[in-house]
Protein backbone atom coordinates (compact mmCIF):
# COMPACT_ATOMS: atom_id res chain seq x y z
CA UNK A 1 0.00 0.00 0.00
CA UNK A 2 2.83 2.40 0.83
CA UNK A 3 4.41 1.99 -2.64
CA UNK A 4 1.14 2.92 -4.35
CA UNK A 5 0.94 6.11 -2.29
CA UNK A 6 4.52 7.12 -3.15
CA UNK A 7 3.94 6.37 -6.84
CA UNK A 8 0.74 8.45 -6.79
CA UNK A 9 2.54 11.43 -5.26
CA UNK A 10 5.31 11.22 -7.86
CA UNK A 11 2.75 10.98 -10.66
CA UNK A 12 0.73 13.95 -9.41
CA UNK A 13 3.71 16.24 -8.74
CA UNK A 14 5.66 15.34 -11.87
CA UNK A 15 3.17 17.22 -14.03
CA UNK A 16 3.93 20.49 -12.22
CA UNK A 17 7.71 20.39 -12.45
CA UNK A 18 9.39 22.51 -15.09
CA UNK A 19 12.91 23.59 -15.92
CA UNK A 20 13.82 27.04 -14.64
CA UNK A 21 16.81 27.59 -16.92
CA UNK A 22 17.31 26.92 -20.60
CA UNK A 23 17.86 23.40 -21.90
CA UNK A 24 21.54 22.44 -21.70
CA UNK A 25 22.28 24.91 -18.90
CA UNK A 26 23.73 28.41 -18.93
CA UNK A 27 27.27 29.29 -19.98
CA UNK A 28 28.85 31.43 -17.30
CA UNK A 29 32.53 31.25 -18.22
CA UNK A 30 32.30 33.79 -21.02
CA UNK A 31 34.18 31.87 -23.72
CA UNK A 32 35.31 28.41 -24.70
CA UNK A 33 38.67 28.30 -22.91
CA UNK A 34 39.24 25.27 -20.71
CA UNK A 35 37.52 25.42 -17.36
CA UNK A 36 37.25 22.97 -14.48
CA UNK A 37 36.79 22.56 -10.73
CA UNK A 38 33.26 23.97 -10.91
CA UNK A 39 31.60 24.41 -7.53
CA UNK A 40 28.40 26.18 -6.53
CA UNK A 41 26.40 27.00 -3.41
CA UNK A 42 23.07 28.62 -2.69
CA UNK A 43 23.33 32.34 -2.04
CA UNK A 44 20.92 31.91 0.88
CA UNK A 45 18.13 33.50 -1.10
CA UNK A 46 17.00 32.13 -4.49
CA UNK A 47 20.23 32.26 -6.49
CA UNK A 48 23.66 30.67 -6.47
CA UNK A 49 27.32 31.56 -6.36
CA UNK A 50 29.50 29.54 -8.73
CA UNK A 51 33.30 29.36 -8.92
CA UNK A 52 35.58 27.58 -11.36
CA UNK A 53 39.16 27.22 -12.55
CA UNK A 54 39.68 29.14 -15.78
CA UNK A 55 42.59 29.18 -18.22
CA UNK A 56 42.62 32.58 -19.98
CA UNK A 57 46.06 31.67 -21.30
CA UNK A 58 47.45 28.22 -21.89
CA UNK A 59 48.95 27.91 -18.39
CA UNK A 60 48.41 29.27 -14.88
CA UNK A 61 44.67 28.96 -14.26
CA UNK A 62 42.75 31.58 -12.33
CA UNK A 63 39.65 31.29 -10.13
CA UNK A 64 36.54 33.08 -11.39
CA UNK A 65 33.26 33.63 -9.57
CA UNK A 66 29.72 34.43 -10.73
CA UNK A 67 26.46 35.21 -8.92
CA UNK A 68 23.28 34.01 -10.64
CA UNK A 69 19.67 34.72 -9.72
CA UNK A 70 16.92 32.10 -9.68
CA UNK A 71 16.19 32.63 -13.39
CA UNK A 72 19.86 32.08 -14.29
CA UNK A 73 20.67 35.72 -15.03
CA UNK A 74 24.21 36.82 -14.24
CA UNK A 75 24.30 39.40 -11.46
CA UNK A 76 27.99 40.13 -11.99
CA UNK A 77 29.79 40.91 -15.29
CA UNK A 78 29.43 38.29 -18.02
CA UNK A 79 32.17 35.70 -17.80
CA UNK A 80 32.52 36.09 -14.05
CA UNK A 81 34.87 38.05 -11.85
CA UNK A 82 38.43 36.94 -11.03
CA UNK A 83 38.73 36.12 -7.33
CA UNK A 84 42.45 36.79 -7.48
CA UNK A 85 44.85 38.58 -9.81
CA UNK A 86 48.15 36.70 -9.55
CA UNK A 87 50.39 35.18 -12.23
CA UNK A 88 50.61 31.79 -10.53
CA UNK A 89 48.15 28.94 -10.84
CA UNK A 90 45.08 28.70 -8.62
CA UNK A 91 43.09 25.47 -8.27
CA UNK A 92 40.23 23.82 -6.38
CA UNK A 93 37.91 26.67 -5.39
CA UNK A 94 35.62 26.23 -2.37
CA UNK A 95 32.77 28.56 -1.42
CA UNK A 96 31.12 29.74 1.80
CA UNK A 97 28.64 32.54 2.42
CA UNK A 98 30.01 35.58 4.25
CA UNK A 99 26.75 36.39 6.07
CA UNK A 100 26.44 39.81 4.39
CA UNK A 101 25.16 38.82 0.93
CA UNK A 102 28.58 38.00 -0.45
CA UNK A 103 30.78 34.93 -0.66
CA UNK A 104 34.19 33.73 0.53
CA UNK A 105 36.28 31.74 -1.95
CA UNK A 106 39.25 29.63 -0.88
CA UNK A 107 41.68 27.92 -3.28
CA UNK A 108 45.05 26.22 -3.65
CA UNK A 109 47.73 28.55 -4.90
CA UNK A 110 50.87 27.06 -6.39
CA UNK A 111 54.07 28.90 -7.12
CA UNK A 112 53.44 32.15 -5.27
CA UNK A 113 55.71 31.11 -2.41
CA UNK A 114 57.87 28.60 -4.23
CA UNK A 115 56.62 25.38 -5.77
CA UNK A 116 54.38 24.34 -2.87
CA UNK A 117 50.62 24.51 -2.51
CA UNK A 118 49.31 27.16 -0.14
CA UNK A 119 45.72 28.11 0.65
CA UNK A 120 44.43 31.60 -0.02
CA UNK A 121 40.98 33.14 0.31
CA UNK A 122 39.04 36.09 -1.07
CA UNK A 123 35.85 37.76 0.08
CA UNK A 124 33.54 39.14 -2.62
CA UNK A 125 30.73 41.52 -1.71
CA UNK A 126 27.21 41.37 -3.11
CA UNK A 127 28.31 43.58 -6.03
CA UNK A 128 31.21 41.32 -7.02
CA UNK A 129 34.09 43.45 -5.73
CA UNK A 130 37.15 41.84 -4.13
CA UNK A 131 37.26 42.93 -0.48
CA UNK A 132 40.61 41.37 0.47
CA UNK A 133 42.76 43.00 -2.23
CA UNK A 134 43.70 41.68 -5.65
CA UNK A 135 45.81 38.87 -4.18
CA UNK A 136 43.39 37.62 -1.53
CA UNK A 137 44.64 36.64 1.91
CA UNK A 138 46.96 33.83 2.87
CA UNK A 139 45.25 31.22 5.04
CA UNK A 140 47.87 28.46 5.13
CA UNK A 141 51.38 29.10 3.86
CA UNK A 142 53.34 26.10 4.95
CA UNK A 143 54.53 24.18 1.95
CA UNK A 144 52.92 21.06 3.39
CA UNK A 145 49.38 21.44 2.04
CA UNK A 146 48.08 18.71 -0.25
CA UNK A 147 45.36 19.42 -2.81
CA UNK A 148 42.96 16.78 -1.51
CA UNK A 149 42.29 17.73 2.05
CA UNK A 150 40.79 21.10 2.93
CA UNK A 151 37.33 22.49 3.67
CA UNK A 152 35.91 25.88 4.48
Amino acid sequence: MRWKFVALIIFITAGYASAQWEYGGIQISGDNYFTGDLTAISDGNTGIFAAWRYYPQQFDPDIYVQHLDSAGYELWPHGGVPAVIEPHGQYGPRLALDGCGGVIIAWFDIGRNGADYDIYAQRMNVGGQRLWGDSGRAVVVSGTVTRCCYRI
